[in-house]
């Protein structure tokens, strides 16, 4: 690192949907990412580690304000009905409980452009433009309400807007991973003019943009892309048949690779100040496969969990395949109204019914102990407390004792066919600092893993075996989502760091909290006493910015901000649907 340079730097930020290593390296190889490659070959490379569990809302609000999701409040996609009700509702920025790192530097008098990143909803007040992220309730693309300043709003729809919600992932059959390819391009290329156009229009001292591309085509396409690294061992041969193929998951990071670089571009033409960029993903990808786990099942041969009668389990089985197919074939518009029409019931028990006889959730609650809203993201159970559901059945030290036997029943936990475990890790809720907040599971989830597969985690329809085979998702490459898809998060993202002063060097790992903390001394700046996370000590000589003050004291919370109408519930419900988070 050169002392000479002047430690104030610009700074751009790829917020970089689902980037796995394990995508990256073999096209960096193959030449076919020349923009990645420059940072990769030129700056700091290391594994940025996810969030527990590793999704996408949480894992974005972890780097934006280096905090854990116990300390900024927002720990999951999902958040638990109202007055006690056995269904979900979406998180969102909303219920952060901490001020970003962007807010912080807005308010020392930087300019700062954020575009797309999730968690940001409502939009951040910022010393420059903010796009709210994909929590943002606006249908189907960004307006007003998702911009600042407001102005932005009309400028943005003459580029041809930001969407949220580019394709419908419960599509299925042999062109569904044709169309969702042609889809995201589609969209790529409209996101590359805004962002060419944000990004050059004034001299940003920092500029942070997401794409979601890559995690929907990893999701849905990760077994095609996966055949074609084990057909081919590293060297001129994969190179030429990366080189050579069409693969949805393969063009989609060609084509981020090309948008990225476009940005770049723009960004440090439009000011000649010494520039850095970061690269950095909220999680990473692995495949599914070994099966699928049935939660509730377990829990019900557990004797922790009771079913409903045949007839009421029939009904909402084919109440939830109707809502299946609703969601793979209505028309976008006729599904926007049936969400937004339930939605006006504010109480939240027809629109919670309904969700839940979507899902297929058949559970007699209030002879229950435990149970799983069942979301394949992210394994969790919920311990049914008398004050916090309303058919609740545990005291609360009843649950505490019961916590711990869950936790071990679930590490002894063995796949009868070869004795394989099924659960790696068993988080408590307090474990993960979140011993008092009713809106997170007692329990989270980190599945095993056996030859980089996991198991689906699907949604229990009834009795049946806890453990079985996911034919859809064993069949085919682009299974839909909510019956096994063949991507999966895992926790190991990326971060690739490079730019003026910056040498070339492989770091230990981070986790998201130290990757969001490093932001300051990448831009040339202390980070505030107030901030969580200290940047490790071992990075500090790395980079240009040197900090003697450790950050010691808590951030200050930020003000409450007012909570998703009953009408905006319903069209994030209908979009997170739509991305499969609802399993």
């Amino acid at each position: 690192m050169d002392p000479s340079i002047s430690a104030r730097r610009r700074l751009l930020i790829f917020a970089f949907d689902g980037a796995s290593f394990d995508v990256i390296d073999p096209l960096l190889a193959a030449g076919e990412l020349p923009n990645l490659s420059q940072l990769a070959h030129h700056g700091l490379r290391t594994e940025a580690f996810s969030t527990i569990p590793p999704a996408t809302l949480p894992a974005w609000t972890t780097f934006l304000t280096a905090a854990s999701p116990s300390q900024h409040g927002v720990a999951d996609m999902f958040v638990p009905g109202e007055a006690g009700c056995y269904t979900i509702r979406p998180a969102g920025g909303h219920l952060r409980k901490l001020p970003t790192i962007l807010e912080d530097l807005s308010r020392r008098g930087l300019s700062v452009g954020s575009v797309g990143v999730p968690g940001t909803w409502p939009p951040l007040a910022l010393n420059g433009l903010c796009i709210s992220g994909f929590d943002s309730p606006d249908s189907p693309m960004a307006k007003t309400a998702s911009c600042h300043p407001h102005t932005l709003a009309p400028q943005l729809n003459a580029l041809g807007g930001w969407r949220y919600g580019v394709t419908n992932e419960s599509r299925e059959g042999s062109s569904a991973a044709l169309r969702l390819k042609d889809d995201l391009l589609a969209d790529l290329d409209i996101r590359e003019r805004v962002l060419t156009q944000l990004a050059g229009r004034e001299p940003w001292d920092l500029f942070v943009f997401h794409l979601q591309a890559a995690d929907t085509a990893s999701h849905h396409c990760w077994t095609g892309f996966r055949q074609i690294i084990a057909q081919h061992p590293p060297g001129p041969q994969r190179d030429r048949a990366l080189r050579a193929c069409d693969d949805p998951v393969v063009a989609i990071y060609r084509r981020i690779d090309q948008l990225f670089g476009a940005v770049q571009r723009a960004f440090c033409n439009a000011d000649a100040r010494a520039t850095r960029t970061l690269v950095v993903s909220d999680h990473g990808f692995g495949a599914a496969g070994g099966g699928a786990v049935y939660l509730n099942r377990w829990l019900a041969q557990n004797g922790l969990l009771r079913f409903r009668g045949g007839g009421a389990r029939r009904l909402r089985s084919a109440s939830r395949r109707g809502a299946n197919a609703a969601l793979r074939f209505a028309p976008a518009p006729w599904q926007r109204f049936a969400f937004s029409s339930l939605g006006k019931f504010r109480d939240g028990a027809l629109f919670g019914a309904a969700l839940n006889a979507a899902r297929g959730s058949p559970v007699h609650f209030d002879h229950s102990a435990a149970f799983s809203f069942e979301l394949d993201y992210a394994p969790s159970i919920w311990l049914n407390r008398t004050g916090t559901f309303v058919d609740g059945t545990l005291t609360e030290d009843r649950a505490g004792l019961l916590a711990h036997r869950i936790k071990r029943q679930l590490l002894n936990w063995r796949d009868p066919c070869g004795g394989r475990p099924v659960v790696k890790q068993v988080h408590l809720r307090s474990e993960l600092g979140n011993a008092a907040d009713q809106n997170c599971p007692d329990l989270v989830i980190t599945p095993h893993t056996h030859a980089d597969c996991r198991p689906s985690f699907l949604v229990s329809d009834g009795p049946g075996e806890a453990l079985a085979v996911a034919p859809d998702q064993m069949a085919s490459k682009t299974a839909g989502r909510g019956r096994g898809i063949p991507g999966t998060h895992r926790p190991e993202g990326v971060f690739l760091c490079a730019g003026s002063g910056i040498r070339r060097a492989t770091i230990p790992a981070l986790d998201l909290r130290e990757a969001g903390a490093a932001i300051y001394p990448l831009i040339g700046l202390p980070p505030p006493p107030s901030l969580r996370t200290a940047v490790p000590t071992w990075l500090l000589p790395l980079l240009p910015h040197s900090c003697d003050d450790q950050p010691t004291a808590n951030q200050i919370p930020v003000a409450a901000k007012p909570a998703y109408s009953a009408s905006e519930e319903a069209i994030l419900t209908r979009r997170l649907g739509d991305m499969g988070y609802l399993g």
